[in-house]
């Protein structure tokens, strides 16, 4: 079954399903949806939680002995298998295709994918998975919707604001969800329960590591190595988390595959900054990156990333800061991506 991420609250209501299927390429809604699911079932007794890194190396058997196997402690369990590449082989299609025929029983399978293309969600695995579980797709959020996404925020947090403080935020945030939501806890903290107006949000925002993140994602476009490092450096000193730098530029690398796959299609990119949510002040600095890098090029990238994040989350071995520091340095470096 196939719903809207704003119905699922609604389905949850008439009880969990067995499989829940969650794509897209925006990782904050991705992963606050997760948590919601997690938390949904926690309270349902799914007080044992799992996780699963379906990397080129898994074992998709894992998947199979955590369905079978439940612990002393707790007599439903909670799996959630991470498949960054969308992709889960033949092996692994050929679990997933099983595990929808028979879900095993107290088990809750979340599979966390990124946005998959229309052949993708017509594969025999998936298809299973979604008739027989719930398959929720993650929509960027639109430059015409983010206005509103931002009011919706502030209201979550008890604020507000008039037409000119959301223009102020939307333009400080520039479309990325990640750096609103930080900004908006800031906000929160310092106007506990207010109407805040654009003068507040200006001053409180004006000084903060967010430039620092988003010219360091400026420099990567200009593939300007050294100043990249410099400011890699100063974002690890102000105690940025790696996780959330790492968002972003996972999500830079995920617009850039999807602009590169279109220009090789040849579809005009004018068609594609407003679906791909870039704005006017970004698109020639995209444009700069495109016209160095290959479609296979990013491939490439989006392997690494998914090396990187393994490391980040515990998965596999390596220091955090040392794996984005590489990252960094190969998305600056065409010379380097030619040599992999």
């Amino acid at each position: 079954m196939k719903i809207k991420l704003t119905q699922l609250a609604a389905q949850l209501k008439h009880g969990l399903a067995s499989i829940y299927l969650v794509s897209g390429d925006e990782p904050l809604l991705i992963e606050e949806t997760i948590a919601y699911l997690k938390k949904c079932a926690k309270k349902q007794g799914f007080s044992e939680q799992k996780t699963l890194v379906a990397n080129a190396t898994f074992k998709w058997q894992l998947l199979i002995d955590e369905g079978q196997t439940l612990s002393l402690f707790s007599e439903q369990k909670l799996v959630e298998v991470q498949l960054a590449s969308g992709k889960p082989g033949k092996a692994g299609a050929s679990v997933l295709t099983e595990f929808a025929k028979k879900p095993p029983a107290d088990t809750l399978l979340i599979l966390r994918l990124p946005k998959l293309s229309g052949a993708q969600q017509k594969s025999k695995w998936y298809t299973h998975l979604e008739q027989n579980g719930v398959a929720i797709t993650i929509w960027p959020i639109t430059q015409d919707e983010f206005p509103s996404w931002l009011q919706r925020r502030l209201q979550r947090v008890g604020l507000s604001s008039d037409a000119a403080g959301i223009d102020c935020l939307a333009q400080l945030c520039e479309g990325n969800l990640l750096a609103a939501k930080q900004n908006i806890d800031k906000l929160a903290l310092l106007y506990p329960d207010s109407a805040i107006t654009e003068a507040q949000i200006a001053s409180a925002l004006s000084d903060t590591s967010h430039y620092d993140v988003y010219t360091l994602l400026d420099e990567i476009l200009q593939t300007r190595l050294l100043r990249a490092n410099k400011i890699l450096t100063r974002i690890r000193a102000q105690g940025v988390e790696a996780m959330q730098l790492f968002w972003l530029l996972q999500k830079e690398l995920r617009t850039l595959t999807a602009l590169a796959q279109a220009q090789s299609q040849r579809a005009p990119l004018n068609d594609l900054w407003r679906r791909y949510g870039v704005w006017p002040k970004r698109q020639s600095l995209l444009q700069k990156h495109l016209r160095q890098f290959s479609l296979n090029d990013y491939y490439r990238l989006l392997s690494l990333a998914a090396h990187c994040e393994q490391i980040l989350k515990g998965a596999k071995a390596g220091t955090p800061w040392l794996a984005l520091e590489d990252l960094v340095l190969r998305m600056c470096s065409p010379t380097l991506m030619e040599a992999a």
